[in-house]
């Protein structure tokens, strides 16, 4: 009896050692075919379509350069918007050329800053100061080609438009926004077969980075698209809607319901592969997912409750639409990150803060 109970005990601890070791049961779900659909039909299709818009609003840049117009400014605009539209799908993936490198920071960090520092873009442009050798991300960027084309009126901008300083500096603005999604979109061919190549899911492996930076994005737009000008950030008294994304051109709610949009086709990946596919294929997997699509017809709703006007508006005036939807991705956070990277094994690696 003595020695049964003692094999018993040690096969209990071999197979201890082995979930252990192994993680949680994936089904033998390939990883592999997952990056490379992340990679083929995500990430190097959305760097694409940014470094091609992110091309045409330079070149509808220097045509306003050249001539001033109404005519000439409607379409720079209209090009930034389409920029603006592109930037949601593709901030999500700051992994590889777009991850921090040294003293370049994350690709949303150095090309989409908010709020921008009016003083210190002011400040630069006053000085010629196109070298951009300094630390101050939120006075270049997307949002502060933003603040030169959109603050005040139409005869104000071109008006702008029409003295050296600021036309220099929005120039070099654009060329630099231009330069560094060109950058990440051409590394980005190169980098793909390093990046399919390695399925594991230790820390700082592909799937534990993709992951981490879909929840950054994720809590990017809940914390500071949504929480910071609702005044709902730890240490905020007040709502603050002047700290909106895309404050000049009034495009805050447009924003997030693209980045909304590109943030569920991320997690729902196709029929066969992708984060939502991995669940399934996990212990409990098939629970989770119906609960967190159930809440993404949720956040749906609420986002088109919402409207399609300023978001800065919508807060100074009738807030509770914009706190529900804040509610309800709220509600979603532990879906997308406590219960999936408990099922899935995966690492965390950064700390939002908030206590979710």
């Amino acid at each position: 009896m003595q020695r049964l109970l003692i094999v018993s005990m040690l096969l209990l601890g071999l197979s201890a050692c082995k979930d252990e070791n192994t993680g949680p049961s994936t089904q033998g779900f390939d990883r592999g075919s997952m990056l490379a659909h992340y990679a083929d039909q995500h990430i190097q299709p959305a760097f694409d379509s940014l470094s091609t818009a992110a091309q045409e609003l330079h070149s509808r840049l220097l045509g306003l350069a050249a001539q001033p117009s109404p005519v000439q400014l409607g379409e720079l605009r209209a090009a930034w918007s389409r920029v603006y539209l592109h930037w949601q799908t593709a901030a999500i993936f700051n992994v590889g050329p777009a991850a921090e490198q040294g003293l370049r920071k994350r690709m949303t960090e150095e090309l989409g800053t908010f709020p921008v520092s009016e003083a210190k873009i002011n400040n630069y442009l006053n000085a010629g100061d196109t070298s951009f050798a300094n630390f101050d991300r939120d006075s270049r960027g997307l949002f502060a080609m933003e603040y030169l084309l959109f603050a005040g009126t139409e005869a104000d901008v071109l008006n702008r438009m029409a003295q050296t300083p600021a036309r220099n500096y929005l120039t070099a603005l654009s060329n630099r926004f231009r330069s560094e999604t060109n950058r990440i979109a051409a590394e980005w061919r190169g980098y793909r077969s390093e990046f399919v190549g390695n399925t594991a899911t230790s820390a700082g492996s592909p799937t534990v980075q993709l992951y981490n930076e879909f929840l950054l994005s994720y809590e990017g737009l809940k914390n500071f698209k949504l929480g910071l000008p609702l005044g709902l950030r730890m240490g905020q008294t007040q709502a603050e809607p002047q700290k909106v994304e895309a404050l000049y051109s009034g495009q805050s709610l447009a924003g997030i319901a693209r980045q909304m949009q590109a943030l569920e086709a991320f997690w729902r990946g196709n029929n066969s592969t992708g984060f939502r596919a991995y669940l399934l294929a996990s212990t409990g997997g098939q629970e989770l997912v119906n609960r967190t699509e159930a809440q993404l017809r949720i956040i749906e709703a609420r986002i088109v409750a919402c409207g399609t006007g300023r978001l800065d508006s919508l807060i100074t005036a009738n807030p509770q639409p914009a706190i529900d939807l804040h509610t309800e991705l709220q509600r979603n956070t532990r879906f997308f990150k406590s219960d999936m990277s408990s099922l899935l094994g995966l690492t965390i690696t950064f700390s939002s803060g908030d206590g979710d």
